[in-house]
């Protein structure tokens, strides 16, 4: 029928290892989250039953950012704070990302 599905969540699956903090996850890791809430359980299972199907496309966003610095987006609120701690993570670039999603 050329149904196509795209998935687009929390790229809050993981959280660090600690017995090897500079390991980097990917997307065939499971979910290590040590007592998932309801969305993270569902989302877990949402993403094993999908693996059947070759018609669906799972995006993980983390840290959404824009550049237009919206007072309502991570950057504009960070922006106002006084202090920011320095954080290793990732962030997902909204410019790059969006283009990317099928129509």
């Amino acid at each position: 029928r050329g149904l196509h599905v795209t998935v687009l969540g929390t790229g809050q699956m993981y959280v660090p290892d600690a017995s090897c903090p500079e390991r980097l996850f990917n997307e065939d890791d499971p979910s290590n989250i040590p007592a998932p809430g309801t969305y993270a359980a569902l989302r877990v299972k949402l993403e094993e039953l999908l693996r059947y199907f070759d018609n669906a496309l799972i995006l993980r966003v983390i840290y959404p950012v824009s550049s237009d610095l919206d007072p309502r987006g991570l950057l504009g609120k960070l922006a106002r704070f006084e202090k920011v701690d320095s954080v290793v993570t990732s962030v997902t670039v909204l410019e790059d990302l969006c283009p990317l999603i099928p129509e």
